[in-house]
């Protein structure tokens, strides 16, 4: 049964199993039987590899390489541990969009941009499965979406005590970077609802499937960061784009409070586990 404001329901089948998941401190890095690298799209692969040489030392000699060493691949410990399967993160991250919804039916990262905020009509939508996105993964949505955040962000002119040029572009930056990379690292993947991003001029909305972990004042706080979602974290982490030390909503806040904007408005939605 599920407590809410009004007493005890019953548990849905979806309710159940996200408790079931939920249970789990590591969820993406479980292994899948009947999957190899040709559910992989190599160009993410490739692009992410051209990335990760250039900030790092790391040397391999090809792509299937490059995904063992990564940990998209890892041996089947409770075999002869020479197998070596795909992990759902890998899956998920770098994964051909027919293969991720062969273990996810319900994949769908949704990012719709509004020129007015009274519009019904988006002006621009990056969206999995859509014809023009057709191998939509995490990686690539990510690639995607955060330039078309940025360009949204006015570089305003304005001036601190010190009369030097503020940071706003940049401040705000950082910030929906961190927003785009959360909402992706901590979504609940198994569900059947969807990561949205609302980008309309006046606010920013993100929402993901999966309760927080922490507390809302832990989060902009950074006092403890317990990640859903590890193999996709590390894969953010391994190239620069996230940090383990649960920055990101602090970074959130001292952007809002900097630039003298709202602070971020945090929803967690109970019955839909959002």
């Amino acid at each position: 049964y599920v407590r809410t404001d009004d007493g005890d329901r019953k548990a849905t089948e979806e309710q159940l199993k996200y408790f079931l998941v939920e249970h789990q401190q590591e969820i993406d890095t479980r292994l899948l039987r009947n999957f190899d690298l040709e559910d992989i799209n190599s160009l993410d692969l490739d692009e992410y590899g051209t990335v990760l040489r250039k900030n790092t030392n790391t040397r391999y000699k090809d792509l299937e390489s490059l995904a063992f060493y990564l940990g998209v691949f890892r041996r089947d410990r409770t075999s002869n541990g020479k197998d070596r399967l795909l992990t759902e993160g890998g899956l998920l991250f770098f994964g051909k969009y027919n293969s991720i919804t062969d273990r996810f039916p319900h994949f769908q990262l949704d990012y719709r941009k509004y020129d007015r905020d009274g519009d019904t009509d988006w002006s621009d939508r990056v969206s999995s499965g859509d014809m023009n996105f057709p191998e939509l993964n995490v990686f690539s949505f990510y690639n995607l979406v955060l330039p078309k955040l940025s360009v949204g962000i006015s570089d305003k002119y304005s001036q601190d005590d010190s009369l030097t040029r503020g940071s706003y572009y940049s401040d705000l930056k950082l910030a929906l970077k961190e927003a785009l990379v959360n909402s992706l690292m901590h979504a609940y993947y198994d569900g059947d609802r969807s990561v949205v991003i609302i980008d309309k001029p006046s606010y920013l909305e993100f929402t993901n499937p999966g309760i927080m972990r922490v507390s809302k004042d832990s989060f902009l706080r950074g006092q403890e960061s317990i990640i859903r979602n590890t193999q996709i974290s590390t894969l953010f982490r391994k190239i620069g784009i996230s940090e383990k030390a649960a920055s990101g909503g602090p970074r959130i806040l001292k952007a809002a409070r900097r630039n003298r904007l709202l602070p971020p408005e945090i929803v967690i939605d109970h019955q839909s586990n959002t």
